[in-house]
């Protein structure tokens, strides 16, 4: 079957069907393919390779001389070059080369081969003028020769004629992101919309004084009046099975207040936003909401988007216009404020990147004219010139925040108090960000801690607020008069001993798995078997690595 220039809809090939292809190769010992590739590539190496089992050499084969060999595949007039001059010509029809080398590129991707490599870095730097097929793989080699590599777009996006110029049936845009992603795994930097002969002068890009662009996000504060009553917990509780979420937890929100929610995974931290938000009921007790209050929710999980609405679109079914303090703006005044071009306004969603449509579902919250933002998470699941913008919003928001995040710094420029969940139903309460968080639990280490719950109660051994006070200007334990000492708790020193051990197993079990991939490439079920169980040990060790940061944050504030 010749391919030619085929589209992402034909039928693409199996394992099993890819080696049967694979298989009709004559092994020419003068590799006319080869000779006939203008890439350089080398298909008669590569089918080789395929013949033989060895889907790693192939790609590496492929990568060798073409960076953006996931790109050629897709879209070089193959029948015009290697399979024209392919032997089997004279005989039948020729290897379906292209069909071949799409199949190993996108192999490579599914099981996460990492086939560019950096150079030794030789400390020179070189700027490259466009990011299309050529500046990609002058990049690719430069890299791989050990310069720093500034690639300078004029663009909003990078890809230049792969992006802009060839129709996305026959190139996908989401095969050109990963192709780009390769190459800024090894290092690249680029410079978006950046035009170099008017934003800068050749000479000032010769003398290192180039502009970098630094995308932001602008948006002012919406204004929503909020009245006396806001949110109110009534004596809640939630479990889900044995694992107590709240037990009779009672709060009223106040106006303008930042609440930041933290503890264990699993603990229900989530659970909590959603109930605010009316996804999930308690068991027991009310959530009651004031009249004025409207939530605007930036859930965790992902959303689902209609990919063939445009942008523009989605951001006009939320609000034609949206009042800040400054005054109305349109929507595609605000998309243009939240990095969207016109050109992006007008495409369908289904076109934007993970990151972007993200960016558009913030926007969206945003736009809602909500006085109430609850956000679980941001942090993991938007870019940083968008979670700095986001925080400088937040700053001069005048409404409510509540927020579930893992990340210190974010709460420390964003939230007024915290609430710790510990597990088990109870809530503790500290004042300020995270670092005065860190500091109060330094300072309540071994003391019988002030537990919050609907009830209120106080523990015997606790100390009146008086009494905590001039602790907290002394620092001296209240049994002894002496400067409290600060450590883990045994849980806490025991997991901090064997942490790196426990990285360090699953790590190899990481890397095991990888060869048991590349050992089962034609066993598709057991293929797929192995590639789950990876997909779970790489969670578990993301979860390790992030206990492992906290503990050592710690172990530093302890000066252990």
């Amino acid at each position: 079957m010749t391919r030619g220039y085929s589209d992402e809809t034909q039928q693409g090939y199996t394992m099993d069907t890819v080696m049967e292809e694979a298989q009709r190769c004559l092994l020419c010992l003068d590799a006319p393919c080869s000779a006939a590739c203008p890439a350089g590539t080398d298909p008669a190496r590569f089918i080789r390779s395929v013949r033989f089992r060895n889907l790693k050499g192939a790609a590496e084969t492929i990568r060798e001389n073409n960076a953006i060999g996931g790109v050629c595949a897709r879209v070089c007039p193959t029948e015009r070059y290697c399979q024209q001059a392919c032997s089997r010509c004279g005989i039948d029809r020729p290897i379906d080369i292209g069909g071949i080398q799409r199949f190993v590129t996108d192999f490579e991707e599914t099981v996460g081969m990492e086939i560019l490599k950096t150079g030794a870095a030789n400390g020179k730097k070189i700027g490259i003028i466009g990011s299309g097929p050529s500046g990609l793989q002058a990049a690719a080699a430069l890299l791989g020769l050990g310069y720093e590599v500034h690639i300078y777009e004029k663009s909003e996006k990078a890809g230049g004629y792969l992006r802009y110029g060839i129709p996305e049936y026959r190139l996908p845009e989401r095969v050109v992101d990963r192709e780009i992603e390769k190459i800024e795994k090894m290092g690249a930097e680029f410079h978006c919309g950046t035009d170099i002969g008017t934003d800068c002068t050749m000479d000032e890009l010769k003398a290192g004084k180039a502009p970098v662009t630094d995308q932001t996000v602008e948006l002012d504060s919406v204004e929503t009046r909020m009245g006396k009553k806001t949110i109110e917990l009534h004596h809640v509780s939630k479990r889900f099975g044995e694992k107590k979420i709240l037990d009779d937890f009672s709060y009223i929100v106040l106006r303008n207040q930042r609440l930041g929610i933290i503890g264990p995974n699993g603990c229900g931290k989530s659970t909590i936003l959603k109930m605010i938000a009316g996804v999930l009921k308690p068991d027991a007790g009310e959530i009651e909401i004031g009249e004025t209050i409207k939530i605007g929710y930036f859930a965790q999980e992902e959303q689902h988007m209609d990919d063939s609405q445009r942008v523009i679109d989605y951001v006009k079914d939320i609000a034609e216009y949206v009042t800040t303090k400054d005054g109305q703006i349109s929507a595609s005044q605000l998309l243009e404020r939240f990095l969207f071009t016109p050109d992006m306004q007008y495409a369908p969603i289904g076109k934007l990147s993970g990151g972007e449509k993200r960016r558009l579902y913030l926007l969206g919250v945003l736009a809602e004219n909500a006085n109430v933002l609850l956000f679980d998470e941001a942090g993991n699941n938007l870019d940083i010139p968008t979670l700095t913008i986001l925080e400088d919003y937040l700053n001069s928001f005048t409404g409510i925040v509540i927020t579930v995040s893992h990340d210190r710094y974010f709460l420390d420029n964003v939230v007024d108090r915290i609430f710790e969940l510990d597990g088990n139903g109870a809530i503790r309460q500290f004042e300020g960000g995270y670092t005065d968080y860190v500091e109060a639990k330094k300072r309540r280490f071994g003391e019988e801690s002030k537990v919050i719950t609907g009830k209120s109660e106080m523990k015997p051994a606790e100390k009146s607020t008086e009494e905590e006070t001039q602790e907290k200007k002394t620092g001296k334990n209240w049994k002894d008069g002496q400067r409290q000492k600060v450590k883990f708790s045994f849980k806490e020193q025991r997991e901090y001993e064997t942490i790196d051990e426990e990285i360090a197993k699953l790590e190899e079990k990481i890397a095991s798995l990888d060869r048991q991939i590349a050992a089962n490439a034609t066993n598709s079920v057991k293929l797929r078997e192995l590639m789950e169980e990876q997909e779970k040990v790489r969670e578990q060790l993301e979860e390790k690595e992030e206990r492992w940061m906290y503990l050592n944050e710690l172990a530093d504030e302890f000066g252990l």
